[in-house]
C-alpha cells in the first residue's frame, strides 16, 4: 500500500513539474515573441526613419540642381534687362539730339535719380523747357526705367557742367551740347562729358564737344 502511495506522489510530482515547465515554455516564448514584436516595431521606425531621410536627401538634390541651372539664367535675364535700358537710354538721348537739329530747338534728356525717371524735353520759341511733343502731338511721358527693365536703375549722373545728380543733358540746335538751367535758359556751353552709370551696365558717355553718344 505504501509503495503504491509513493508511486501516486511521484507520478503526481512528475506530472506537475511537466505543467511546470509547459508554462515555462510558454512565458518564454511569450518574452520571444514580445521581443520580436519590439524588434520588429524598432524595425519598422528605422525603416521610416530611414525613408524619411531618403527623401530628405533626394529633395537636397534636387534643390541644388535646380539652384545650379536657374541663377545663371536668372543672371542672364537681369543682364538682358540692364542692357535693354542702356539701350533705351542711349536711343533717348539720340531723339533729343535728332530732334534738335530737325527743329533747332534745343532738346534733351531729362533724367531724375530719385524718381529713377526719364523724359525727352525741349525749349520751343519763347517758351521754357517742357516736355516734348511725339509725332502724334502727344507729350513725351515720364518714364520709370524700372517699370520698362524690372531690376535696371540708374547709379549715377555727370552732367554736362561736370556736377553730379538729376538734371537735363541739352542738345543745340547744331546737335552739340550745351548747358541749361532747369528753366531752360542758355548758361553756356558744356565744360565736361555727360556720363550716365547704370547699375550693370556700361557707362553711356555724351562728347562735350561733338555731341557723339557711345
Amino acid at each position: 500500500m505504501e509503495l503504491l502511495r509513493g508511486q501516486l506522489r511521484v507520478s503526481a510530482r512528475c506530472h506537475l513539474l511537466r505543467k511546470l515547465r509547459r508554462r515555462d515554455h510558454g512565458r518564454v516564448d511569450e518574452r520571444r515573441n514580445g521581443n520580436g514584436q519590439r524588434a520588429m516595431s524598432r524595425t519598422t521606425r528605422h525603416s521610416e526613419h530611414g525613408f524619411t531621410l531618403l527623401e530628405l536627401v533626394v529633395v537636397i538634390l534636387i534643390v541644388g540642381l535646380v539652384s545650379v541651372t536657374a541663377l545663371p539664367a536668372l543672371n542672364q535675364v537681369q543682364a538682358a534687362r540692364q542692357a535693354g535700358a542702356r539701350s533705351e537710354i542711349v536711343s533717348q538721348l539720340r531723339s533729343a539730339r535728332a530732334h534738335a537739329l530737325a527743329l533747332g530747338d534745343p532738346s534733351g534728356l531729362s533724367i531724375d535719380l530719385g524718381a529713377q525717371s526719364f523724359q525727352l524735353v525741349t525749349v520751343p520759341p519763347g517758351a521754357g523747357a517742357q516736355a516734348m511733343l511725339d509725332p502724334l502731338g502727344a507729350e513725351e511721358p515720364v518714364r520709370r526705367i524700372e517699370e520698362l527693365y524690372p531690376g535696371a536703375s540708374f547709379a549715377s549722373v555727370t552732367l554736362l557742367d561736370g556736377s553730379s545728380g538729376s538734371g537735363v543733358i541739352w542738345f543745340s540746335n547744331d546737335g552739340t551740347p550745351e548747358v541749361r538751367d532747369e528753366s531752360g535758359a542758355y548758361v553756356g556751353v558744356a565744360s565736361a562729358d555727360a556720363v550716365i552709370v547704370l547699375e550693370g551696365a556700361d557707362a553711356i558717355t555724351v562728347d562735350r564737344l561733338t555731341g557723339r553718344i557711345e
